[in-house]
């Protein structure tokens, strides 16, 4: 696979691409187009209590910046906790999962290489009316069906029981 140039891209604080995904917000700062495939920059406002079963990417390896909150979390049978200012590389081909710890939320980069899984996040989500969490009543959950249909088309394979993926909303609070 080889790397197209990418154009020259500034972005300030606040902007980029928002959306109301999963109950949470995500910002992507750089992605396909931007880097020329190289990788994905996102920004997420996660809330308590939030988490993502095991999975496993099959295209590319994951990372967590930390900037605020908590995070514990597994990397096959490692199980890791993060704080402000942590770094956790997620390797593709290995199955992980990760939960907000704590009362508030958490505040961190994720980056995803190479790019193309910021299309995932595009293809759940909504555009983000204003840069906050949206409201609980706004968070539409995805039928079990259809986050089955884009987890094959983007390569992520959830790991346990599928019975996990009957209410959505219960898994991305």
């Amino acid at each position: 696979m080889s790397m197209t140039q990418a154009p020259y891209t500034f972005l300030r604080e606040g902007e980029g691409k928002s959306i109301w995904v999963m109950g949470g917000l995500m910002t992507i700062k750089a992605g396909l187009e931007t880097t020329g495939n190289g990788y994905a920059f996102t920004e997420r406002l996660l809330r308590p209590g939030y988490g993502q079963p095991a999975h496993i990417h099959r295209l590319e390896d994951e990372t967590i910046i930390l900037l605020e909150g908590n995070i514990t979390g597994t990397c096959g049978d490692q199980h890791w906790e993060a704080t402000p200012g942590s770094f956790v590389f997620l390797p593709r081909g290995i199955a992980h999962s990760f939960q907000i710890a704590g009362t508030g939320p958490a505040h961190l980069y994720m980056i995803f290489s190479p790019a193309g899984f910021e299309r995932f996040y595009e293809e759940q989500g909504v555009p983000a009316k204003e840069l906050t969490l949206p409201p609980p009543e706004g968070f539409d959950p995805l039928s079990k069906a259809r986050m089955l249909a884009l987890s094959a088309k983007y390569q992520l394979e959830f790991q346990g029981p599928l019975a996990l993926l009957e209410d959505v909303a219960s898994i991305f609070v």
